[in-house]
């Protein structure tokens, strides 16, 4: 025993004492959980997560259910639903809507139909696609919710981290922001041999731009088995924290495919759909034929239809609208919404 220390005795003590011996000696955080669970009594960490995992009560799953829509051309059958069940911690699922940023959709295109049910909300292209987009969320959910990282949303915080563009041999990257102190973290997930070939120059790069990079033992989210996960950051106590947690991150679950899957005309309710006594709100899907005077254009499955005037309009009546837009341009209105009038003006095809 370490006089120096407060003995822990719960795996989360272990895990705090480990971030204050980084702190303290500058070691990697998987030394340092070793050394924390040394001075607890045990061999290592995970020595002592399997003793105290025996001794924990056990943790009762709750099911989360995800939905994605497919249509395949070429496939027999052609269409369908794939509607996954798997079970996980209540705390994972009680997480889920503080990972939606508003106005995004969550996990590569989920949205939370209810608070128990992830639905995509475009098709995928193939009954294959659709079971490795549910299979990509899971795995992205167990990330976040292990490592307290949220996906990069800001313009702000993606033009502090521009130049990664120029990392050498980089592929597959996606930008991580810390919700406890804001700090970045890049997941780059390059094939081997993209990697091997800008080793050196990559090693270069990395120290001249002040980061610090590590290979952690454990698959990635792109591509597990065949692509190759590095994290990169500025932050070398936030970088040896994630590497250390996703070493020790469960692998994804197993996941029931044949149970409520359906065709593709059929929903799937929840039962947490059921029980709230709410109606069941489809997806968006795009509008056919005229309506008050507007015809609707492009749109899909998941994306409601534009609309624009059924009649051409007139030299004249395009000459006032553009001084509309002009003094529109020059308002107080809201950057969002001059975005959007910017996007509407610029897409909306002439008449």
């Amino acid at each position: 025993m370490n006089p120096l220390y407060i003995v822990p005795s719960t795996l989360r003590g272990i895990s705090r004492l480990a971030k204050k011996i980084v702190r303290e000696r500058g070691i990697k955080h998987t030394i340092a959980l070793d050394v924390a669970a040394q001075i607890s009594g045990y061999q290592n960490f995970k020595h002592a997560r399997r003793r105290l995992a025996s001794q924990a009560e056990p943790i009762v799953l709750q099911p989360l259910y995800l939905t994605v829509y497919w249509h395949d051309r070429d496939g027999d059958p052609f269409s369908g639903r794939c509607t996954a069940e798997v079970e996980l911690p209540p705390d994972t699922i009680s997480a889920l809507p503080s990972l939606k940023d508003r106005g995004y959709w969550m996990f590569g295109g989920f949205e939370l139909e209810s608070e128990d049910h992830l639905r995509g909300r475009l098709d995928a292209t193939s009954q294959e696609r659709a079971m490795k987009r549910i299979t990509d969320a899971v795995r992205q959910l167990q990330f976040c919710v292990a490592t307290g990282l949220r996906s990069m949303r800001k313009k702000a915080d993606k033009r502090r981290v521009e130049f990664l563009h120029e990392l050498p041999g980089r592929d597959h990257i996606s930008l991580w922001i810390d919700g406890a102190t804001g700090g970045w973290l890049a997941l780059d997930e390059p094939y081997p041999p993209r990697y091997s070939e800008k080793e050196s120059k990559r090693k270069k790069w990395i120290e001249q731009h002040g980061l610090t990079e590590t290979a952690p033992d454990w698959g990635g989210l792109y591509l597990p088995g065949s692509s190759v996960p590095f994290f990169l950051s500025a932050d070398s106590d936030l970088l040896q924290r994630v590497t250390g947690i996703v070493e020790q991150m469960a692998s994804v679950p197993s996941i029931d495919w044949d149970t409520h899957s359906g065709d593709y005309s059929s929903h799937f309710h929840s039962p947490a759909r059921v029980a709230s006594g709410k109606p069941y709100r489809g997806r968006p899907q795009p509008s056919f034929g005229q309506r008050a005077g507007a015809i609707p254009y492009g749109g899909r499955p998941g994306e409601a239809s534009d609309w624009r005037p059924a009649e051409p309009m007139s030299i004249k009546q395009h000459q006032e609208l553009g001084i509309i837009l002009r003094g529109l341009a020059w308002s107080d209105l809201s950057v969002p919404v001059l975005e959007k009038l910017r996007k509407r003006c610029t897409n909306q095809p002439s008449a």
